[in-house]
């Protein structure tokens, strides 16, 4: 994935929600078998997250993550705006 292209994923989990980077990260690499090392820049924001990770990785990201659950929150994937 290396020459792929960065995108940024939103997931509506947050601070509020006790989620922190290492929980983004596992979910992301237990349920979807993408190495922790290969996800970039993580922002963990009040009520919602961005995950940077290849563009090559997002389709499969979202449609496995959607629905999932993570701190017993259900969870919301989709491409982060490009434009924010």
């Amino acid at each position: 994935y290396q020459n792929s292209p960065m995108v940024r994923l939103h997931f509506n989990v947050g601070k509020k929600h006790k989620v922190r980077i290492k929980d983004l990260v596992g979910s992301i690499a237990g349920e979807c078998g993408i190495p922790g090392s290969s996800l970039g820049h993580i922002d963990v924001l009040e009520t919602f997250s961005y995950v940077e990770l290849p563009s090559a990785l997002a389709g499969d990201v979202i449609a496995i993550m959607n629905g999932n659950e993570i701190k017993g929150k259900k969870i919301k994937v989709e491409l982060a705006d490009a434009g924010k």
